[in-house]
């Protein structure tokens, strides 16, 4: 019986990864947001041999010569390949360097994301994306600011880093 048990997990595991597969296998996963805003992610498999990836004892702390979020200091699994700001039938891409793991599938996306359109008091608008990635130990949040056809990413950091700037801003 016990035997038996083990090798219906095997089967349940394989089905899980193959699952995994097919979400993050560069598949581009959308959300509609208000305003008319659709965000389309891409996230690909993270191909190690591909990448230079540079160890701070026993963990990988640059990859391609660049610090990097989405993960504990293991080799990511996925990386974060293109992210699609659209609004009134506009693209904007938006910067996703330096962003893996972001553990994102289609029934958590809408969650990941929140969108806030304003306009300006002379005309024209703009748009603050804001988004939270975590596979747990990993997590980050990233924020884009999109003006007519342009984007910066002006925010990306870990929670800690993110409680570290709070407080010294707070305590100036």
């Amino acid at each position: 019986m016990h035997e038996a048990r083990r090798f219906l997990s095997i089967p349940l595991l394989s089905l899980s990864i193959s699952m995994s597969a097919a979400v993050w296998g560069g598949e581009t996963i959308k959300a509609s947001y208000k305003d008319g805003v659709t965000l389309a992610i891409t996230i690909d498999p993270f191909d190690a041999k591909a990448h230079a990836t540079k160890k701070c004892g026993d963990y990988v702390c640059l990859i391609d010569g660049k610090p990097f979020y989405g993960s504990d200091g293991a080799v990511p699994k996925y990386a974060v390949s293109r992210l699609v700001f659209e609004k009134n039938g506009k693209q904007t891409a938006l910067d996703v360097s330096s962003m893996y793991d972001p553990w994102i599938d289609s029934e958590s996306m809408k969650r990941s994301f929140s969108v806030d359109s304003s306009e300006y008091s002379g005309g024209g608008s703009f748009s603050r994306i804001t988004g939270y990635f975590s596979d747990g130990a990993g997590a980050y949040v990233c924020q884009w600011l999109v003006i007519m056809d342009g984007a910066i990413r002006n925010h990306i950091s870990n929670s800690e880093e993110l409680g570290e700037l709070t407080s010294q801003l707070n305590n100036k």
